[in-house]
């Protein structure tokens, strides 16, 4: 019983140390989007981070702000509006 305790301990614990922070996302998302230049792999991440539910208010603002650039620079003029909408409905004190 001893070791079933354990091992799954270690289990959560390896769990909780690949976690990423919204902080660690949101500066791999900036350098996916800006200096590796892959915008599909930048809006993922920025859709983690507003999908997560525990993201800081600041850090999901600017989530929804870098992915309606995203889609902007994609010229997806349509869907960026929307987020661009969601950005001033949900986070207007940002």
């Amino acid at each position: 019983m001893k070791i079933a305790t354990l091992i799954a301990a270690m289990t959560l614990a390896g769990i909780t140390l690949f976690a990423q922070t919204a902080a660690e996302l949101m500066q791999k998302g900036i350098y996916t989007q800006e200096t590796a230049g892959d915008l599909d792999g930048a809006m993922s991440i920025y859709r983690q981070i507003l999908n997560s539910g525990s993201s800081p208010r600041d850090l999901a603002a600017q989530a929804e702000y870098r992915l309606a650039q995203c889609l902007l620079q994609k010229g997806d003029l349509g869907n960026a509006a929307k987020e661009f909408d969601n950005l001033a409905r949900n986070y207007a004190d940002y």
